[in-house]
């Protein structure tokens, strides 16, 4: 995926034996408020272009807490092709501003474990974040 000039690749982690992956992203908003929304839909827009299948789970709540701040986030199911096997994921979009900056970060998870990996593995890493 590419990014704008002006957007930092802050991280990202991937299981090499499967479609999951975790990235982060920050984007300098030079002052000016940034629209999540906009920001949210955009990156799910990129990643439903990477797969079959797409549907958005309305079950996802609008906001999340993260770090004490509030991100807009969504969430669908995909499948995508993985080393010439097709994959259930199930992949999240979140957005935050916080101060000059707008964070984006993006997940996904194998469709079928997704509940279980969510509190399992991912929630304590969103619990660790806090911003300083």
């Amino acid at each position: 995926m590419d990014f704008p000039a002006d957007q930092n690749h802050l991280w990202t982690g991937a299981n090499k034996d499967s479609a999951e992956i975790f990235t982060v992203n920050a984007l300098n908003t030079q002052g000016k408020k940034a629209n999540l929304d906009d920001a949210v839909n955009a990156m799910m827009g990129t990643l439903k272009m990477a797969g079959k299948n797409y549907k958005e789970d309305p079950s996802t709540p609008a906001t999340t807490k993260i770090g004490g701040e509030d991100w807009k986030q969504k969430a669908a199911t995909m499948d995508t092709n993985n080393k010439g096997k097709m994959v259930s994921l199930k992949i999240y979009s979140l957005a935050v501003q916080h101060g000059n900056m707008s964070y984006l970060m993006t997940y996904s998870l194998t469709a079928g474990t997704a509940d279980a990996d969510m509190k399992n593995m991912i929630q304590p890493i969103l619990d660790s974040y806090k911003f300083v």
